[in-house]
């Protein structure tokens, strides 16, 4: 399984690149923004997204929304972790087309339980 990750912040990149190879899934790209996104889906195929939601420019809503709008992208998982935890900002954006909504501090257990949720899939886990 191929994801993309999608953050401002380099820490937070790195943290979730590290929590997806932890729990089996090592077959990671990172950008920084919602226009690096698109255009990295652009060039490549992925199997999941992983967004933050607070980002310049493109937020990760609006790469939802870019996402869904794109034939070739509509039907791909998203996931968005972020720091906005009120309840009006998890139903706007399961609205936009986010599968499901992680709120951090997460750990890499949570991120498994998620991503297994949003793919169906469990047959990549190794540990």
């Amino acid at each position: 399984m191929k994801v993309l990750v999608v953050d401002d912040l380099m820490i937070m990149r790195r943290l979730i690149a590290n929590s997806l190879s932890e729990i089996g899934l090592k077959d990671s790209v990172s950008v920084k923004s919602g226009e690096e996104a698109l255009e990295a889906m652009d060039k490549d195929k992925f199997d999941l997204v992983v967004t933050d939601w607070v980002m310049a420019n493109i937020d990760g809503l609006q790469l939802t929304l870019k996402i869904r709008e794109r034939e070739d992208t509509k039907d791909i998982p998203i996931l968005m972790i972020t720091a906005l935890d009120d309840k009006d900002n998890v139903i706007k954006a399961l609205n936009a087309g986010v599968n499901d909504y992680i709120v951090k501090p997460f750990t890499p257990s949570i991120l498994k339980k998620k991503i297994e949720k949003v793919t169906n899939k469990k047959d990549w886990i190794i540990s």
